[in-house]
């Protein structure tokens, strides 16, 4: 099984925001742009790490069961990488790539999504390796699509934010 992308929920997420995000992100999953196996996402309900080995399940009647507490109460995207960095060698966990749902999302159902895959600055000289996070308003539907894409290397973080210049900061 491949690394399962994290869901850090950095504000108490009602159970009616849990099932939006994992119906809308897994959308392209239903409609056939991407087969199921690359989808696996896991809200994070704890910080250990090594006890999340399945993705979330996506509720297939009513609601996520219950409402989320967040063990991760106002971090931003930084701190939540530098805990990865920490805390995911070993585990399913992806390490690089991961959403936050955050206060926003509760009112408008984005997330913002983050990437810190190795990047070569010179394909000259495969040695010259850079780590450098960066992060994207994405909608909850275009949010696993597009740490999909920059895992399997179909797109980069550079063109979603270029093309969330023209949607008005959200990549959609």
């Amino acid at each position: 099984m491949a690394d399962i992308f994290p869901v850090f929920c950095t504000t108490d997420v009602p159970s009616k925001v849990l099932t939006t995000f994992l119906l809308h992100s897994h959308e392209p999953m239903r409609d056939g742009t991407l087969d199921e196996y690359a989808m696996d996402s896991v809200i994070l309900r704890s910080s250990d790490l090594t006890s999340f080995t399945e993705r979330t399940p996506i509720p297939t009647s009513g609601v996520f069961p219950d409402d989320l507490v967040s063990p991760f109460p106002n971090w931003t995207a930084q701190q939540v990488h530098s805990f990865l960095k920490l805390h995911a060698p070993g585990t399913k966990v992806h390490g690089s790539n991961f959403v936050v749902i955050d206060a926003r999302s509760l009112h408008d159902y984005t997330c913002e999504i983050a990437d810190n895959s190795v990047k070569f600055s010179d394909t000259k000289d495969m040695r010259a390796v850079r780590h450098e996070l960066k992060t994207l308003r994405a909608t909850f539907r275009d949010s696993m699509l597009s740490l999909v894409n920059w895992d399997i290397a179909n797109t980069d973080i550079e063109e979603s934010q270029m093309h969330a210049e023209i949607t008005d900061g959200v990549s959609m």
